[in-house]
């Protein structure tokens, strides 16, 4: 396994840990992993670099003909691209002559007049930000982050640098298998690592080339700054750049239309989608709204996900931690007869509350719940508005880093994300060991800790790109349940010139792969951290380890599903 260990190679890894200045591309820094903890990249204003605005103008002098938007709300370059052999961003590619190129491209179309790089992210500052219905999602492969050119502060480093600069971790071989640049590793790669680093830790996550280990949090900043004190700031020769977190990086709490979401920068009386389709039409489906309940009014609310089967049974997806809450105030207990827990976990439909099921089933200790709807009450696989349909369940294990998804909630409609990572809970228990931990023969060293077992609960990691919020966030809490069509996705090409080619919408979202369902937008209203940009969501591949496959629209045959 190559662990880039000359340091030259790890200069050129596309993670987001080298600030590229775009107004002088052919003399960018080089990117340096051992940055200080908490460090900003320094960003080099225009008296010491040109603005854009004031560069040379002579390559491409129209600009109209080096982009064009993809079905998928892409801007791509003709002629050259912004991505490495394997497909992840990079300039690498490009000449300087291409790089003015694009940059003059995007002045004019879009009136950018700045920008900085931290691969995957380009922070692209503009006098006046384009609407969301004009902006390309990427560009040139980088996911764009649109920002007042007077604020383009942005911190890539999802965690912290750990202060022990003295020593240099040295990690087994073993225990990097499954781990490399560019690479969304198996959750059992990642929990296997924490396991024998960090048995302490209470979650590990892969994002963007980072690893971050998550301990159990210090309400004490004194205390934290001292733990920080004692972790190394280097692991030798590993694929990665290692992070810690004090606690969880993100907190776990957290047809047509008859209503279009309007989402985006407003005032509290945006539109929610809240109608009751169940009343209306007989029927509901994907991104409509669901609901908990208590005494006629609605407590939580989240977004309906998709009719799956197994043994003839049916049920629909739909997130547990709101209908957890409401258990927890009031001491209900899932698949009880009692009828308070009955009335606790019924599943309701729409503003006013048709009652659409029951949940009866969690999934392991992920969010996804399982509901059996009532009789007489019809759900149909077809996304509202979108017309998406669910074909198949798709595992984890068949992402790979930066695959587009698609999600349509009753609270956002159409939202486009991006996979950055992945993220495994490790918990304690007693009982058996970690399935995925593997004990490589012969190496003592490598046997679980005593008295130590694992689990993880596996979640993917997804990035949006939408600006600065000054109210509530774009996308919204009851987003949670929303299923992730993939419409973007990378494919091994080995016998191609590239290592990697891409399958754009009209394929992909053919496919009708479905990967598992929103869990949780970590989202704040100032984004100046790139954890202020991630989504996190639960992946369907228990399901399909548990037999589960997707109802077939009628007069459709089924599909099998994408397998483990």
């Amino acid at each position: 396994m190559n662990t880039h260990s000359d340091s030259s190679t790890v200069l050129i890894s596309p993670g987001p840990h080298g600030h590229i200045r775009s107004t002088s591309f052919p003399d960018a820094p080089p990117a340096h992993f051992n940055q200080p903890p908490n460090t900003h990249h320094h960003r080099t204003r225009s008296d010491e670099y040109l603005p854009i605005a004031s560069q040379n103008e002579s390559e491409n002098p129209d600009g109209n003909d080096i982009g064009y938007l993809t079905e998928g709300g892409n801007l791509e370059f003709r002629g050259f691209s912004w991505r490495d052999d394997d497909g992840a961003p990079s300039f690498d590619n490009a000449s300087a002559a291409d790089h003015q190129a694009a940059v003059n491209f995007l002045r004019r179309q879009y009136g950018v007049n700045d920008m900085d790089a931290y691969p995957p992210f380009l922070v692209l500052g503009c006098k006046h930000v384009p609407s969301a219905d004009t902006r390309p999602f990427t560009v040139g492969g980088f996911i764009a982050i649109w920002r007042d050119d007077h604020d383009m502060g942005f911190n890539p480093f999802p965690g912290e640098y750990g202060a022990d600069i003295d020593t240099e971790l040295e990690v087994e071989e073993s225990l990097l298998e499954g781990l490399d640049w560019d690479t969304i590793p198996e959750p059992g790669a990642l929990a296997k690592l924490a396991a024998f680093l960090f048995p302490e830790c209470v979650g590990v996550l892969w994002i963007t080339n980072f690893v971050i280990f998550e301990f159990p949090r210090c309400d004490s900043m004194v205390e934290w700054g001292a733990r920080l004190r004692k972790l190394p700031r280097n692991f030798s020769d590993v694929p990665f750049q290692p992070l810690y977190s004090n606690g969880p990086l993100a907190s776990d709490q957290f047809a047509k239309r008859a209503k279009i979401p309007t989402p985006e920068n407003a005032p509290d009386d945006r539109i929610d989608d809240d109608t009751d389709y169940v009343a209306r039409d007989g029927v509901f489906y994907p991104g409509s709204m669901i609901s908990s309940a208590w005494k006629g009014n609605i407590e939580f609310s989240a977004t309906a996900g998709i009719l799956i089967e197994r043994n003839g049974q049916q049920r629909l997806t739909c997130s547990w931690h709101l209908w957890d809450k409401l258990a927890a105030k009031h001491r209900a207990t899932l698949g009880s007869d009692d009828p308070l827990a009955k009335e606790i976990f019924t599943v309701y439909q729409g503003d006013t509350l048709s009652p659409v099921g029951v949940i009866v089933e969690r999934v392991g200790q992920t969010d996804i719940a399982l509901v059996k709807l009532h009789d007489g009450i019809k759900f149909r696989n077809e996304s509202l508005g979108s017309g998406f349909v669910p074909r198949c369940l798709a595992p984890g294990s068949d992402v790979r880093y930066l695959d587009q998804f698609v999600i349509d909630s009753f609270t956002t409609g159409k939202q486009l994300l991006a996979q950055v990572g992945v993220k495994v809970q490790v918990a304690r228990l007693p009982g058996t060991e970690h399935p995925d931990i593997v004990t490589p023969a012969n190496n003592d060293e490598c046997l679980p800790v005593p008295g130590v077992e694992y689990i993880h609960v596996s979640q993917g990691i997804h990035s949006t790109q939408e600006l600065e919020m000054t109210d509530k966030p774009y996308i919204r809490d009851s987003a949670c349940g929303s299923v992730l069509f993939r419409s973007y996705r990378h494919i091994k090409n080995p016998t191609g010139p590239r290592k990697t080619r891409v399958e754009g919408p009209k394929a992909a979202i053919a496919r009708g792969e479905v990967f598992g369902m929103m869990h949780l937008a970590d989202i704040t209203n100032r984004r100046a951290y790139v954890t202020q940009y991630l989504i996190y969501a639960d992946s369907f591949t228990p399901l399909i380890q548990m037999g589960w496959t997707v109802v077939a629209l009628p007069g459709s045959a089924p599909t099998p599903n994408v397998p483990v």
